[in-house]
């Protein structure tokens, strides 16, 4: 992850720019969400950078994240380097749960714009049982918690 960013960086002579946006639906809104701080460090200061996640605002809930374990873990691809250091600090036995922007978003200290649908199918398929997922009441509820995070977790400590 970390050397396909600064290849990306490096190609588009990104530290040459005044603004950048760096940006990423479902998977890469994730992204986005978890390493936007590691990005904008990899700029010049003079460098305006802001972030925007489309349908990236994942709720920390063992079903969905349970799953990121390989990704942060030195056995599977210990994608650690782009983790917010005070998530990591924060969460040091459960790093996966930098990649979930239900705890990450919080650290954040680069702008970033949240574009995010409270009944996206995919995201109810990863992060509900199937019970739930095929319950409307259920649904709501997950709707209501991830308005309300995002609330908290991301707008809350902005202002």
């Amino acid at each position: 992850g970390r050397w396909i960013v600064q290849a990306v960086v490096a190609d588009l002579k990104l530290a040459q720019a005044t603004d950048v946006v760096i940006g990423g639906c479902s998977a890469g809104g994730i992204h986005v969400l978890a390493h936007l701080d590691a990005m904008r460090d990899m700029l010049p200061s003079k460098v305006r950078v802001s972030g925007f996640a489309d349908s990236g605002f994942f709720m920390d809930v063992d079903f969905f994240t349970a799953h990121k374990r390989f990704v942060v873990s030195p056995t599977g691809q210990n994608a650690q380097r782009l983790l917010s250091p005070a998530c990591a600090a924060e969460f040091p036995q459960e790093k996966e749960k930098c990649l979930v922007a239900q705890r990450s978003a919080p650290f954040l200290q680069t702008p970033v714009f949240v574009w995010q649908s409270r009944f996206d199918l995919d995201q109810r398929s990863c992060e509900l049982l199937p019970a739930c997922a095929a319950s409307p009441a259920c649904v709501e509820a997950y709707a209501r918690n991830m308005s309300d995070a995002i609330r908290e977790q991301l707008l809350a400590h902005r202002r």
